[in-house]
This record gives structure tokens, sequence and C-alpha cells, in this order.
């Protein structure tokens, strides 16, 4: 079953090409369908919805911790910032007031600046004034910058007088959906949320199946035939370049 879920939620990331400003929407769509449909099979609908999505929130949990392990990446800060938002979201729609709104936006900033930037103005400082301070080690989380800013415009989405996102289920999904997560784009909640709010969301539709399957055949086409063979070409330029050869224009171009 969470074979079926995690290879069903590539056949989605798969199927991200932009055939339409509403290309995501159709993304979640066939996602929380092969999930609700395959992994829960479930006969009540609104139980189904429950579960379906608790379960992709989980599983993108799952990938982000196996990315965490390979890459250092800090999966309790996006936790954290998942709750405090969506906490600040439902206090500025239930009552606006700017300074809130103000401290809100500050804060995400402010943990950007501090795990992507805090070791580049040390040292830049440092470099000026030779005073030799120094941080402890800071491991960049995994996205911060993608979901971080998702949430800022869902902040300011609220102040604004949408009503915020009551269920946390839900919530989560929106930013922690996996594909969306790690290479974007940044968007409004309505293109991702909107699909879980309709029950035809989760029937199944062999059109997206075949779709996803289609393009996710296509992508690992690619990645087999074309990418892997050549890949020691490419290594070895690299390697050039890092042992202080320059390159050929030709040779650069193509790796």
């Amino acid at each position: 079953m969470v074979f079926e879920t995690i290879l069903f939620t590539g056949f989605s990331t798969a199927a991200r090409l932009d055939y339409s400003r509403c290309a995501l929407t159709d993304d979640c769509r066939t996602c929380v369908r092969l999930v609700g449909n395959f992994a829960l099979c479930c006969e009540d609908m609104k139980l189904s919805t429950i579960l379906s999505t608790v379960l992709i929130v989980l599983v993108a949990l799952w990938l982000i911790g196996l990315a965490a392990n390979i890459a250092g990446a800090l999966i309790h800060v996006l936790l954290t910032s998942v709750l405090a938002n969506y906490l600040l979201g439902r206090e500025l729609s239930r009552k606006p007031r700017r300074w809130l709104l103000v401290a809100g936006v500050g804060a995400n900033l402010l943990a950007i600046v501090w795990f992507k930037y805090a070791n580049f103005f040390v040292d830049s400082f440092n470099a000026v004034t030779s005073a030799g301070l120094t941080l402890p080690e800071i491991v960049l989380p995994l996205a911060i910058s993608f979901f971080t800013f998702q949430q800022i415009g869902y902040l300011v989405e609220a102040y604004d007088g949408q009503k915020a996102e009551t269920d946390f289920a839900r919530y989560a999904f929106f930013v922690l959906f996996f594909p969306q997560l790690i290479s974007g784009p940044i968007v409004q909640r309505r293109e991702v949320l909107e699909p879980l709010h309709d029950q035809r969301t989760f029937c199944l539709d062999s059109r997206h199946v075949t779709l996803g399957l289609a393009i996710f055949a296509l992508g690992l086409f690619k990645k087999v035939c074309l990418a892997d063979p050549m890949a020691p070409f490419v290594n070895e330029v690299f390697a050039d370049a890092a042992a202080g050869t320059v390159p050929a224009f030709g040779r650069a171009w193509i790796a």
C-alpha cells in the first residue's frame, strides 16, 4: 500500500506540465484521486476525503524525512513553520491586525535570512573588519524558500479577508505537497486546496491515470536512455573544471 501511494505520487509529479493555468490543480486532483481510490478503497466519501488527505501528508513527511537524512535538512523547522503559520492565518482571518501580519511576515523572512544568509553576512563582516566571528554550523532546511514565501502569501490572503483554512490536514497538504514543495512554483492556496473540497476529486478518472502513466514513462525514458548515457561525459567535464582546466565551449555547452 505504501509503495502504491509513493508510486502514484510519482505519477502525479510527472504530470506537472503546464497544459493550462490550472496544471497544478489538475496535478493535485490526480494525486488525491489515486491515493483515495487505490490506497484507501473507502466507501464512505467523507472519511475517504479525510484519510486520503492525511495519508498524502504522511507520505510527504516520509519523503521529506528521506531527503533530510540525505541532505541533513531540518524537518522540524518545516513542521514548526507549518503549525505557526496555520495558527497565525486563522487569527488574521478572525481579526485582521496589521501589526500581527507584519510580525508573521517578519518572522518568516527572518528564518530565511538566518538559515540562508547568516554565514554569508558573518563571513563578509569578518573579511572587512577581521573580527573573527564564528557561528555554529547552520544546516539549510529543505525547500525553505518555497514553503516560507508560499505561507507568507497565505497570511496576506487571510489578512485581506479570505477565509483561513480551518482543517489542519488540508493546510499541511497545501504546504507539504511534495512534488510542488521541492521544485515550486509558489502558488496561491486555492490552486492546491480547491480540489480537496470537491468530492469528484476522489473519484477515479482513467484519463488522469493514463496521462500520468504516459508522462511518467516519458520521463523514465529520458532518464534511462538519454541522461544516464551522457553522465560519464558530463562528469568528466565537471571534473576537469574542478581541477582548473577550462573546458572547450562546445563541451561546456553540452555538459
